[in-house]
């Protein structure tokens, strides 16, 4: 009940950070956000401690201001002022003035990083892995779940040689085309540990 005690923290005047344990767990920050205000457990529902649950308020500060502060950014990131990186997601709810029990359910309609808008969800709503090959990210995901069907620029053999396209490992992860996130990061984990990606 007492796991990550915010509530105590608090009480002590003392900040705290919030985090997801990606990939045990997609990340998911509005879930986070749930999580440090509600403490509802995601199969049963249950309170886990209600005695360290805190305002909408605090859990933002725990994703916002006091993560840069833990990073020393914080003449750079954190809050919204002249000079600082203008880094920032637009939600569809204001998470401080809606029942708690429905702040995992707010979407991000924006995401904004340095200025530059660099999300929106109708840039990839209904799409798999394996359909975002735009980004290095989805490349990688995508090449590692299927490598028959994509290529990483770059890739060389150590002969200096191009690879075949698609082939990042000797090995592949498990599941082909439907592979589970945590299952790639093992995988890739595993083969970077073994020598077996090279």
């Amino acid at each position: 009940m007492n796991i990550s005690p915010t509530g105590w923290a608090r009480k002590r005047d003392m900040i705290f950070t919030s985090h997801h344990d990606a990939p045990v767990a997609f990340p998911d920050s509005m879930r986070v956000l749930d999580a440090t205000v509600t403490r509802r457990a995601r199969g049963s529902g249950r309170v886990v401690g209600p005695d360290q649950r805190v305002d909408a308020i605090t859990a933002l500060k725990a994703m916002t201001i006091w993560p840069a502060y833990q990073h020393f950014e914080e003449t750079t990131k954190g809050s919204l002022e002249p000079g600082k990186l203008a880094d920032f997601v637009i939600l569809s709810k204001d998470p401080t003035a809606v029942d708690p029990s429905t702040l995992a359910d707010i979407e991000v309609t924006e995401t904004v990083k340095e200025g530059v808008t660099v999300f929106r969800p109708s840039q990839t709503t209904g799409k798999t892995v394996s359909d975002v090959t735009g980004d290095s990210v989805g490349r990688l995901l995508h090449a590692m779940a299927d490598p028959a069907h994509a290529s990483l620029p770059g890739d060389a053999s150590s002969a200096g040689e191009r690879q075949a396209p698609g082939k990042v490992a000797e090995a592949t992860p498990p599941g082909g085309d439907h592979v589970c996130q945590s299952d790639v990061m093992l995988w890739l984990a595993d083969a970077m540990a073994t020598g077996r990606g090279h």
